[in-house]
């Protein structure tokens, strides 16, 4: 995983010039994953946000890849080799799941588990027997080669955003201000709600009204209507 931390993030954007001192959050928690993926971009080009008819913002120069392995952050020596670390389980709760219906194609039935919390699942690895161990980690490594699902994108364990348009929520909910988000008129819609793990930073304003704001705050985004 990464070591990035969000004082490193700060010095990224303060060097960039992504944001001025004062418009550096203070009381958000930065994403990582997200200022760093933004800063590596700004070395090359500005931001391009992709603006729909309805508002919604997409990241229009990040292409991700979308397999579990960069989704949750894992890298694949972590599944294939040693122990599968209590830290890891504990902070992908989908991959407990599997684990935890892994333990139920067992033959033997006493060895069920009968819940994927972690301390459960931990304990139940190492039990498994040597042909066991292989099978597992064959199977985890064909699901983390996979595409994250639907239910799955909207869950607090992904590390890194899937596409452009989870980008742009965490970039504008995490890593800009609060007067910058009023001037340009973006507002963050947070799914968490029955029925909808929907989350989205959405242009309530022009597409004109915005760039005039980052024109004149001398910001490195462009934003563009995009068709769909």
């Amino acid at each position: 995983m990464t070591g990035f931390t969000r004082r490193d993030c700060v010095k990224i954007i303060l060097a960039l010039g992504l944001l001025p001192l004062a418009s550096v959050p203070s009381d958000a928690e930065a994403i990582p994953e997200t200022l760093a993926t933004a800063s590596e971009l700004l070395r090359r080009e500005p931001l391009r946000f992709g603006v729909k008819a309805d508002g919604d913002l997409w990241l229009l120069n990040y292409e991700p890849s979308r397999d579990r392995y960069t989704a949750y952050d894992v890298e694949p020596e972590e599944i294939a080799e040693g122990e599968l670390l209590w830290d890891l389980l504990d902070r992908i709760e989908e991959l407990r799941g599997y684990v935890y219906n892994f333990s139920q194609e067992l033959e033997d039935e006493g060895r069920w588990l009968d819940d994927w919390g972690t301390d459960e699942v931990h304990e139940f690895l190492s039990t498994l027997r040597p042909e066991e161990d292989v099978k597992l980690r064959r199977e985890l490594h064909a699901w983390f080669t996979q595409e994250v699902s639907y239910e799955e994108e909207g869950g607090n364990d992904i590390a890194r955003p899937i596409d452009g348009r989870r980008f742009a929520f965490e970039f504008f909910a995490y890593s800009v201000d609060g007067d910058l988000l009023d001037a340009l008129d973006i507002g963050l819609i947070e799914g968490d709600q029955p029925g909808s793990n929907y989350r989205g930073a959405e242009l309530n304003g022009s597409v004109e009204n915005a760039l005039r704001v980052v024109r004149g705050r001398d910001l490195p985004f462009i934003f563009e209507r995009m068709e769909g």
